[in-house]
């Protein structure tokens, strides 16, 4: 990675690989006991509920680590086919809206005025937006919102997809970094944690498209 004292992205990825099982075997078992909560101790279902996010957001990073890392490390070509892209976000945006809105963050889909279709590696798309949407709810507001937009470019040649949040923005020096593998932002003044390789990726992902981001 050229940065001192960080492990190999390979280590990183083995690692995270290996702790999503038992991840995912805490969550189901998480779930049974949540069917158990009547909801007549609000305290009891507030800390459910907490505990539920916290595993979430723990599975996602090991998730973001191990398929992100991979990716990143092979640089697998895009394997493009023929996709309706109007299609293919409103069915991302139904599944991730839960998600999204459990974290008390609003998310919304503006569709384009005509079917929306290219070559593209759905796939690899849906990991990049993943990414993006996961960014606009964790750096957003609280009660604020996510819209995911798209819509062809001037010329009819290309495809435009916009994430944009009522987060409070960024700084000329992170803007100056956005895409710099590892670099962990300004996690501390959220009190988060990011695994700083989402943004790295999604330019991967994009330029694997040959577009740009």
């Amino acid at each position: 990675s050229g940065h001192g004292g960080l492990l190999p992205l390979g280590v990183i990825v083995n690692a995270s690989t290996s702790l999503r099982r038992p991840l995912q075997t805490m969550m189901q078992a998480a779930g049974i006991l949540f069917e158990q909560l009547d909801g007549k101790q609000p305290e009891t279902a507030e800390a459910a509920a907490a505990l539920n996010r916290s595993m979430y957001r723990f599975v996602r990073i090991c998730g973001q680590l191990s398929d992100g890392g991979s990716l990143l490390l092979h640089r697998r070509r895009a394997q493009k086919r023929p996709a309706d892209l109007s299609r293919f976000l409103e069915q991302l945006v139904g599944e991730v809206r839960p998600l999204v809105q459990g974290a008390g963050i609003t998310l919304d889909y503006l569709p384009a005025g005509a079917p929306l279709r290219g070559d593209l590696d759905l796939a690899l798309l849906e990991r990049a937006l993943y990414n993006l949407l996961s960014n606009a709810a964790k750096y957003n507001r609280e009660g604020g919102s996510v819209t995911v937009s798209a819509d062809a470019d001037i010329t009819g040649r290309s495809l435009v997809l916009k994430v944009s949040d009522t987060g409070e923005g960024m700084s000329r020096e992170q803007m100056e970094h956005l895409f710099q593998r590892f670099y962990d932002g300004d996690y501390r003044r959220h009190n988060t944690i990011g695994t700083g390789i989402g943004l790295s990726l999604v330019k991967n992902l994009v330029d694997l498209h040959h577009g740009r981001i």
